[in-house]
């Protein structure tokens, strides 16, 4: 299972990347959404919302039959609602607890199966 974070913080990508690897994940980071849109291959998308919301929508139009999970920093209409109604299928509030987001992507494994 191919974990996609699109992130532009590179550490805290970096960071959850790692902590995913060490847990059997294999992982790919963009830290700019178009570029993910282009070339991402992943099985779960974590999609920052710190982007445009025209990318973001792209984006989520694009891969809405694949779970993307919204990380998020403060909860309102243009980062949390508006992504939702799109297709987004949950959230995580920065920062990120990796034991929440285990769950969560195994919770995504165990729905697609």
């Amino acid at each position: 299972m191919i974990i996609t974070i699109i992130e532009k913080e590179t550490l805290l990508a970096n960071d959850i990347s790692d902590k995913l690897r060490k847990s059997g994940y294999q992982t790919e980071v963009f830290d700019c959404i178009n570029k993910a849109t282009k070339l991402s291959s992943g099985d779960v998308y974590l999609l920052s919302t710190v982007f445009s919301m025209k990318s973001t929508k792209v984006f989520i139009q694009k891969f809405k039959d694949t779970p993307i999970l919204l990380l998020v920093s403060h909860k309102g209409n243009e980062t949390l609602t508006e992504p939702m109604q799109l297709g987004a299928r949950d959230y995580m509030m920065k920062p990120v607890s990796m034991d929440i987001l285990v769950k969560k992507i195994e919770h995504y494994r165990e729905f697609e199966n």
